[in-house]
Formats: C-alpha cells, structure tokens, sequence
C-alpha cells in the first residue's frame, strides 16, 4: 500500500493544472517522500519566519504512514510553516487536514493555523481562507474548511503554521480537493428551478 501510495502522490506536481475530478490536486500530501534525499519533505518549502522556530520532517510522528511535518516555537513571538503553491482554478473547493499538538495553551487562532492566499496570475491576493485548530494533547484532530474560489484565481499560497504558540504542531494527511458534489448539487438546483419555471410558464 505505502509504494502505491508513493506513486501516486510522486506523479503531482505543485504546476500541474488542477484537478477537478475531485481527487486531491496537492503533491507528497501525506510528507512520505524525500527523493532528493535532503531531509524535507518533496514539493513543500519549510520556513521559520526569521523567528527561530524549528521545522523539521519528522519520520517518529504519522496520522498515517511515516511521516509527518513538525514545527516548534520555544515562545509565542515565534512562527514557523510549511508551505505549498499548487494551480488552482475558480468553484467550490475542500481543504482538509490533520494535526496534533503538544504542550501547548488555547488561544484564538494561534497555533495549529492554515493559512491559504489566492492569488491571479498577476500575483495580485483575490482570497484569504483560514482554518483554525485547538491544542489536541497529543491527538490527532481534523481541520476541514469549504470555500469558494472566484474568477481568476490561478494560484493558492498553502501555509501549514504554528502560528505564535509556544508548543509543537504536527501536521500530516493534507487535501485540496475541488468540490465535485457541490457543483452537482448547483447544477440540480438549476435544473428543478429551470423545470418549475416551465411549468409555472405552461399554467398561465
């Protein structure tokens, strides 16, 4: 299962164009591969904000499989991400992730925080969407967010934080994911409501 896996996710890149068949458009989502052997996770860029936090690929912590992202901020003035830039394109979309934290206190939207920008082939931001996690004493939890992209959306700027918390936040098991039963569900509403105009124009 672990090499189909491996496969599958390989053959994504971060400028594919989009999939909209519902599948997930994100490469090496669940943090398994590091072909180039350089200790971090292919396709994702780490950074620690020039705060000092550390950001690591963790092969001892998984939601699944063998691997995960793991960021730790020794204080609360300390940030640190992992970041992706997949093509994206306008319609319902489905974010998704799992993360798990450690000694770390509640505090509105800091912490375990996912941040996605959309931005135009200009560059220029057209969205902003969070998702935001609570401190999970060790647990893996879930953060899933719906949103819609408007026209002209090219790009999504993916952060996966620890936002200003002091503790660890892992993350792992990552999806984007074009809403294909939301578009069906619009194109049934139009059909009922075309379908009862045309009654409703038959009666007069």
């Amino acid at each position: 299962v672990g090499l189909a896996v491996g496969k599958e996710e390989s053959s994504r890149r971060p400028d594919d164009q989009p999939q909209l068949d519902g599948s997930n458009t994100l490469p090496n989502a669940s943090f398994e591969l590091d072909e180039n052997a350089d200790e971090q996770p292919d396709a994702w860029r780490s950074g620690d904000w020039k705060t000092g936090s550390k950001v690591a690929w963790d092969r001892e912590v998984a939601h699944n499989g063998k691997a995960s992202v793991r960021i730790e901020c020794e204080t609360g003035q300390q940030r640190g991400s992992f970041s992706l830039r997949p093509i994206v394109g306008p319609g319902p979309w489905i974010f998704e992730a799992w993360y798990r934290t450690e000694r770390m206190q509640a505090e509105a939207k800091k912490g375990p925080v996912a941040r996605l920008i959309a931005v135009d082939e200009d560059g220029t931001q057209c969205a902003v969407f969070h998702a935001y996690g609570e401190p999970t004493d060790g647990q893996w939890q879930r953060v899933a967010l719906s949103f819609e992209l408007p026209t002209g959306a090219k790009h999504i700027n993916l952060d996966l934080f620890n936002f200003f918390a002091q503790g660890v936040v892992w993350w792992d098991d990552v999806s984007l994911r074009f809403d294909v039963a939301e578009v069906q569900r619009r194109e049934e509403q139009r059909r009922a409501e075309a379908e009862h105009a045309k009654q409703a124009a038959a009666m007069i």
